[in-house]
């Protein structure tokens, strides 16, 4: 009698891209130290990477008095400060894409991409100038990309890329405390059917409750079942909101 053998799905392998003024190791870290790597071992692959350009200011306090460097950046930004809006200097961000599509034709093929804050922001350039036939058209499209509290570009060079919302699947978790919160959910804006996590608090790789772990994990399940050379978005897609 022959037996029936059931397959498990391949794992999503991810290219993780970190936030301003840290490092592949340190992104690692943060995902360790919420558990996610666990939360998601049986689903994703990570990747880190860790940007070409040095830090060229004062590392983040919480950052420093946490995590050991060095400590890198994938473009110039100014923090805010007595309540005043972020300052993208945006230097060096053409060597970051360069040095990212190198990566990912070096490194790949990957599933998807994830970014925390300006990391977010090189991944939406990766999978926007991709969609829009701009670049990466040698390699497999992703078939999403995860943004933890991440900011959207407003360098001229990418404008083009972002006329239209971005018809890749798209996962934002967003801080109610995070100074970035607008900028992130006028990224989630800039794509279709985006699916928001809303978590209390600030600018960090959160914690999720139980609800939140499971729309994410909703999320990277479907994303198993999406043919790499056709991944697209569905129309008629709905966005979903989960609040902590």
């Amino acid at each position: 009698m022959q037996q029936e053998q059931h397959q498990l799905p391949r794992k999503l392998r991810v290219l993780c891209l970190h936030s301003w003024r840290t490092s592949g190791a340190i992104f690692k870290q943060q995902f360790r130290r919420v558990h996610l790597d666990v939360a998601l071992a049986d689903l994703i692959d990570f990747v880190f990477i860790t940007a070409p350009e040095p830090a060229s200011g004062p590392i983040p306090e919480d950052v420093a008095g946490t995590f050991e460097g060095p400590y890198f950046e994938w473009f110039t930004t100014e923090k805010a400060q007595d309540g005043q809006e972020l300052v993208f200097t945006y230097h060096h961000i053409l060597e970051s894409e360069a040095f990212i599509m190198a990566k990912i034709r070096e490194l790949g093929p990957f599933d998807g991409v994830c970014g925390f804050s300006q990391g977010g922001a090189m991944a939406s350039i990766m999978v926007a100038l991709q969609r829009a036939g701009l670049a990466l058209q040698d390699v497999p499209p992703f078939k999403f990309v995860l943004f933890f509290g991440s900011v959207l570009t407003t360098h001229p060079r990418y404008l083009p890329a972002f006329r239209e919302r971005v018809q890749v699947p798209s996962c934002h978790i967003i801080g109610h405390k995070d100074y970035v919160k607008e900028h992130a959910i006028a990224l989630a804006r800039n794509f279709e059917a985006p699916i928001v996590i809303m978590h209390s608090r600030g600018h960090i790789v959160p914690p999720l409750l139980r609800e939140q772990l499971a729309v994410l994990r909703a999320f990277l399940v479907a994303m198993q079942d999406v043919p790499q050379q056709a991944a697209r978005v569905q129309e008629g897609s709905s966005s979903r909101q989960q609040q902590q």
